[in-house]
């Protein structure tokens, strides 16, 4: 939460809380923190369920919830 509104060095991409994603149109969500992808997939079920799907690159290219 601390991180929230500021941006990722180097991208300027925009650090959101993962309610943003349960609300946007979104279809993908790439998840860059494999080690993480467990915690991240059951943290963002609700994305999950209405269809989202999770791609993870690391150490093979997988896409989850297909």
């Amino acid at each position: 939460p601390l991180k929230h509104g500021r941006f990722m060095p180097g991208t300027h991409l925009e650090v959101r809380p993962a309610e943003r994603w349960i609300e946007s149109r979104a279809t993908h969500m790439l998840i860059l923190a494999w080690n993480f992808a467990e915690e991240i997939v059951r943290q963002m079920r609700p994305f999950a369920e209405r269809g989202g799907q999770f791609i993870v690159p690391i150490p093979e290219p997988t896409v989850l919830g297909e």
